[in-house]
């Protein structure tokens, strides 16, 4: 990717919700991109499954079936190569995306995991070398997440063609991930 098609760039963003109070908001602030997503697939995990929402392409796990279900079956029916990962209570500044993409472009990244977007600028930052696996380097254990602290899943944006990404759907509760 060059800085030239940056603009141009598709990528897809995965929403996970179990029906917060917060989902409009959030899913107005990632519809309003400077680099706007071409797809935004919402992952209902409420217990209801009746979130209903017309501007956006809407999957539902069943209820209940735990954040990393529903993350992986978000990535697994994306279209683009490039995925940005939200929770329902994740609202991004406006040029979130085109910041990251800059990043991705400068130091040629597969993967890109940042806590915020503050001042223009992305902090703190995790840099990983083109086909590294960011999971192994961070955890030592190949294409598996797992965290013991709280781990903002909507600061990841990674190519699926080049990253394998898998969460431990072995792990069910919402934000404490072991």
């Amino acid at each position: 990717m060059s800085e030239s098609n940056l603009l141009t760039q598709k990528y897809s963003v995965v929403v996970t919700t179990i029906g917060e109070d917060s989902l409009h908001e959030v899913l107005e602030s990632i519809a309003k991109q400077s680099i706007p997503p071409s797809e935004i697939i919402v992952v209902d995990d409420s217990k209801s499954q009746n979130i209903e929402l017309s501007d956006f392409r809407i999957m539902r796990t069943g209820g209940f079936k735990g954040p990393s279900f529903a993350r992986n079956l978000g990535i697994q029916n994306s279209q683009n190569s490039w995925v940005a990962l939200a929770d329902s209570d994740d609202i991004w500044d406006f040029d979130k995306i085109s910041i990251q993409f800059a990043e991705i472009i400068k130091e040629k990244l597969d993967f890109s995991l940042t806590s915020a977007v503050v001042n223009g600028k992305q902090r703190p930052k995790k840099l990983l070398e083109v086909n590294s696996n960011p999971f192994e380097l961070l955890y030592s254990k190949p294409h598996i997440l797992r965290s013991s602290s709280y781990f903002a899943t909507g600061t990841f944006m990674f190519n699926r063609d080049k990253v394998k990404v898998l969460f431990d759907e072995q792990i069910r509760e919402r934000e404490n991930i072991k």
